[in-house]
């Protein structure tokens, strides 16, 4: 299903929401905010559809403790964001910036744009999907 479920919210909302979401651990909601064909491209992977990108991101979580976004932009179906994403466990702050497009009201696109050297070690667990 790719209906839209945050019809009254700006893409910017959207955004927020589905990081919001990740942060949680609630899976469920941060997969309501992506279309069905989401594309992922970062410097440690690419990766194509939801259930590709939920699983990385369950991955992810484990380490990941908290997202800051500093700076964001919102036009048209694009929202770009400047954030650090906190890893204690790796005593790691990594600043990062974000390309997400839309599409129909869904989370179509997201690019990162990191240095991804401190992650070489856990790209392997982060990416792989464990079902």
């Amino acid at each position: 299903m790719n209906a839209t479920p945050f019809k009254d919210k700006t893409n910017l909302e959207r955004v927020i929401g589905y990081y919001d979401a990740m942060i949680a651990k609630d899976f469920e909601t941060m997969g309501s905010y992506l279309h069905d064909e989401v594309e992922f491209i970062g410097p440690l992977a690419e990766r194509k559809g939801k259930a590709s990108l939920i699983a990385a991101a369950e991955n992810l979580s484990q380490i990941l403790d908290k997202i800051e976004i500093r700076s964001r932009f919102e036009n048209d179906n694009q929202v770009m964001l400047a954030y650090d994403f906190l890893f204690p466990s790796l005593n790691l702050n990594l600043r990062s910036a974000g390309m997400i497009n839309f599409k129909k009201g869904l989370i179509i696109r997201i690019e990162v744009f990191y240095d991804g050297r401190p992650f070489q070690q856990k790209q392997e667990e982060i990416f792989t999907d464990q079902s």
